[in-house]
């Protein structure tokens, strides 16, 4: 006994038969579905580490004495040289005191260090501003100090006065530069708390 069927696009009520005498589709056909809509996952971003936060906090603290550690070396330092008689007796061939280099190491290091505080004060306004340049800029800033101070120790033990003297800060100085440079330049280049703060 032939079967009837539905058609499933037009819904007519037929015949058994290969198509739809209405519609021509396929009789036993699915009728065709909507594609649903893709599920597009959204991209959250990691704000877990946006504030200043972990070792970063050290290194904030260290930015902004380094400048005024700085300064009161100056202070203490070198303004006695340049303010008084000093100067005129450590340059001034003849004196008992004089030798060549101490004027070009004396202000070697006079404009080295206002230029590192100057640097200083640029790097900390970026790093609490957030900058995505400060990785780059507290690098370039922690190896030019470590240049500064690994050029000026041994030019400075040139000098007979200074080389019969222990000078043990100069060492200690030297020392943190390294240990610096040995700390943060790594850490400003691998960690993801540093990429995902310095953004702006």
């Amino acid at each position: 006994m032939p079967t009837s069927m539905k058609c499933p696009a037009c819904g007519l009520m037929q015949m058994a038969g290969p198509v739809c005498k209405s519609c021509g589709t396929p009789i036993g056909a699915a009728a065709p579905r909507p594609s649903a809509p893709q599920d597009f996952k959204r991209e959250i971003p990691d704000t877990r580490h946006e504030k200043l936060g972990g070792w970063l906090i050290v290194l904030a603290i260290g930015l902004v004495l380094t400048p005024l550690r700085t300064l009161v070396f100056l202070g203490k330092n070198f303004y006695p040289i340049f303010t008084t008689e000093a100067w005129s007796v450590l340059t001034t061939p003849g004196t008992g005191a004089y030798h060549p280099l101490w004027a070009p190491v004396l202000i070697f290091e006079l404009v080295g260090n206002l230029v590192l505080i100057v640097f200083s004060v640029i790097v900390a306004v970026s790093f609490f501003q957030k900058r995505r340049i400060v990785p780059k800029m507290l690098i370039v800033f922690l190896l030019a100090n470590l240049l500064f101070v690994a050029v000026d120790f041994p030019i400075s033990r040139l000098i007979p006065a200074v080389a019969s003297q222990k000078d043990m800060e100069s060492v200690k100085e030297l020392a943190r530069a390294v240990v610096a440079c040995s700390i943060w330049v790594p850490y400003f280049l691998v960690s993801k708390r540093v990429k995902a703060t310095f953004v702006r």
